[in-house]
């Protein structure tokens, strides 16, 4: 059965009601946790789910919190990997809107729910209850005192805040010689018989140590150049014979921890500069059941226009006087007339621009109608970010948007479109 947990911090009425509606309408497993009370925010409203966690702040406070510290907190709470995706609960005065989605019953909440549970991805019913228990009991720890550590004493606590402590660290390393091959960053034996799923986690440590990043404004370029070096004999028995598959799935890891890191901060802060590529190479003086990661960030090459498609119901040409519109970098002009488009690499995009170079993200970036035109928000619908940024006319955009003008330079990733009148 769904639990739910009160926590210290009071909540609204209304908020209590639609906790204990959702009570038995939840999947299961889930856990909904009402008002927790951290040292750095308040968590007005979180559910756990296998595919994400929802966190709400209430519309009624927004003068004092937001969900993206709520956000925050929770992912600093935890090191389990999982998308934490933010949300106001109730309406909020027209000039505080931020982009984040708007939630005010049970009914909205629950439909979004159904839909991040239709996702491949999920964590198995222990590991739910487990990231529950870690948001409450930080939480409990945090009230009391910010500076109790018992549970730093523990192998997977101690793991938690080295992680952590790697995120937060300022990036002030001198990366001249960022393009060079590094030293490999991680040499481990494993006890028994290493298979490619042991080395996940390694290369998402290799994706963030802080020697391998790049500061760029309020960005850090991560490497996009992977090199696993293996025994001869442990390449032949268990990743030659899916050696495909496996790089397919180490990127797909990899986008999926950039993803996720950057969900946490509420914008995109790391991001890749050029493909991401992972080669696994075999040198004898590799011990058996070890592996060697070299981690480098090639410099983006000069960047060939690519060949954009679109649905074909969005090949109409303008040709109303003041109709916005988008020109593609093959000059070709997408009216724009829904109330809310996206644009990304996924099929079901409103606008589907292919990217070889899988830089777009699949909902990359977000239209939304104003009476002034549209305005451009980074990131999908419900404001999760994309993974390589996106920008206007240079200039980093995030997911509460900007308007935009006649003639602004779009960049999405390395696809560039301009925002026009038809």
């Amino acid at each position: 059965m769904t639990t739910l947990t009160e926590g210290s911090a009071p909540v609204s009425a209304e908020l209590t009601q639609i906790a204990y509606e959702l009570l038995d309408q939840l999947p299961v497993p889930s856990h909904l946790l009402i008002g927790l009370a951290y040292a750095r925010a308040v968590v007005d409203f979180a559910i756990v789910l296998p595919a994400a966690v929802l966190v709400a702040t209430d519309a009624t406070r927004f003068e004092q919190g937001n969900p993206h510290a709520a956000a925050a907190t929770l992912a600093a709470a935890t090191t389990i990997p999982v998308p934490i995706h933010a949300f106001w609960f109730g309406k909020l005065p027209l000039t505080t809107a931020d982009g984040l989605p708007q939630f005010d019953d049970a009914a909205t909440i629950l439909h979004a729910v159904e839909k991040l549970n239709e996702k491949e991805w999920q964590l198995d019913r222990r590991t739910v209850d487990e990231l529950a228990d870690r948001l409450i009991t930080s939480q409990k720890l945090a009230s009391d005192s910010p500076t109790v550590k018992q549970e730093e004493h523990s192998p997977i606590s101690l793991l938690r805040h080295s992680v952590s402590d790697l995120l937060a660290l300022p990036r002030q390393l001198d990366k001249r010689l960022q393009s060079q091959v590094r030293q490999p960053f991680m040499l481990r034996r494993w006890s028994g018989t290493l298979q490619p799923a042991d080395l996940n986690k390694s290369l998402v440590k290799a994706l963030f140590d802080e020697a391998h990043l790049t500061t760029r404004g309020e960005m850090q370029i991560v490497p996009n150049q992977f090199a696993v070096t293996l025994h001869p004999d442990d390449y032949v028995a268990h990743f030659r014979p899916n050696q495909p598959a496996i790089l397919t799935e180490w990127q797909a890891y990899l986008r999926d921890a950039l993803d996720t890191a950057n969900q946490r901060h509420g914008r995109t802060r790391y991001r890749w500069d050029a493909p991401l590529s992972i080669v696994i190479e075999t040198n004898e003086s590799v011990a058996r059941n070890s592996a060697e990661i070299a981690a480098t960030t090639a410099q983006p090459a000069t960047p060939v226009e690519p060949t954009v498609a679109f649905r074909p119901n969005r090949t109409v040409a303008c040709h109303i006087a003041t109709q916005p519109c988008l020109r593609l970098p093959n000059n070709t002009t997408i009216s724009l007339y829904e109330d809310l488009i996206t644009l990304g690499r996924h099929p079901d995009a409103t606008i589907t621009l292919p990217d070889d170079d899988l830089l777009l993200s699949s909902y990359h970036a977000t239209l939304r109608r104003t009476p002034n035109g549209y305005t451009l928000h980074d990131g999908n619908p419900n404001a999760r970010p994309s993974t390589n940024g996106t920008a206007i006319n240079g200039q980093p955009v995030d997911v509460a948007g900007k308007q935009l003008n006649k003639g602004d330079k779009i960049t999405l990733a390395g696809v560039e479109l301009t925002y026009e009148m038809c």
